[in-house]
């Protein structure tokens, strides 16, 4: 015999059917800030001393000459994630939490504090040119780069395609963005090693940065395994030694 639905219980499933997508909604994984970050380690290439000729007088002499210089745009993040997946309510308690020794989920880092509501994150726009949206040329000219200049924004960030999509919070971040791969332990950089994806926040209008993390690592740039690796833009010409504060998000899966 068949239960009748009436009206009223008809009322009540809809009703918990609503609160159900709302907790959904609430309990996406957003990204928010690290309840630890902690600097291990932070150093800079050795300059390469002078090579010597000697000048003999009478001749002239044909140089071939390869040298290394240090970037004055970019700094460089690398390291381990851990943490928990945890349910709990707005005044901190926590119900039950989960623990992710190898977690997968991306670090996002910005010059501005963030909203990662929905409709609000989209991937960044080299070619846009809006009011209010922070456009590739007067990014690069805030970073004292030049049109051009070899490690430039988008001479840098100038992979698309090859990493999986993925949400951030509601949003959904398809296969369109600029990307950068960084380097292995052999110098190699490829979509199979570490990728970094360039977003935009509407509301602050500014770029984040945004390191897919590596699930128990792979050998990076030093020979280590590490979980991600990645680089944010900073202004180091004509003498600028101001440091740039970054606001560091992460969301775990």
């Amino acid at each position: 015999m068949k239960a009748k639905i009436t009206k009223r219980n008809k009322h009540a499933v809809l009703l918990f059917a609503v609160l159900l997508a709302a907790a959904f909604a609430l309990a996406a994984s957003v990204p928010e800030g690290p309840e630890g970050l902690s600097v291990v380690n932070s150093s800079r290439r050795q300059l390469t001393p002078a090579s010597t000729l000697d000048a003999i007088a009478g001749n002239v002499t044909q140089l071939n000459i390869y040298a290394q210089t240090q970037t004055l745009t970019w700094q460089g993040y690398y390291g381990n994630v851990t943490g928990t997946i945890n349910l709990g309510d707005a005044s901190g308690y926590i119900l039950y939490d989960w623990e992710t020794a190898n977690p997968s989920g991306q670090v996002y880092a910005s010059t501005s504090e963030l909203s990662f509501s929905s409709g609000n994150i989209e991937c960044y726009n080299f070619s846009k040119r809006e009011d209010n949206y922070l456009n590739l040329t007067d990014y690069e000219a805030s970073l004292g780069l030049s049109p051009g200049s070899a490690d430039g924004i988008n001479e840098t960030f100038n992979e698309t395609t090859l990493y999986d999509p993925f949400y951030v919070g509601a949003n959904y971040i398809n296969k369109t963005c600029p990307v950068v791969y960084l380097y292995n332990s052999s110098n190699a950089s490829s979509a199979g090693t570490y990728q970094e994806v360039m977003l935009y926040e509407k509301t602050a209008n500014d770029v984040i940065y945004t390191s897919i993390i590596r699930p128990g690592g792979i050998i990076g740039f030093n020979n280590l395994p590490w979980d991600f690796q990645m680089i944010v833009a900073e202004d180091g010409h004509s003498g600028n030694t101001a440091p740039t504060t970054y606001y560091f998000y992460v969301a775990l899966q």
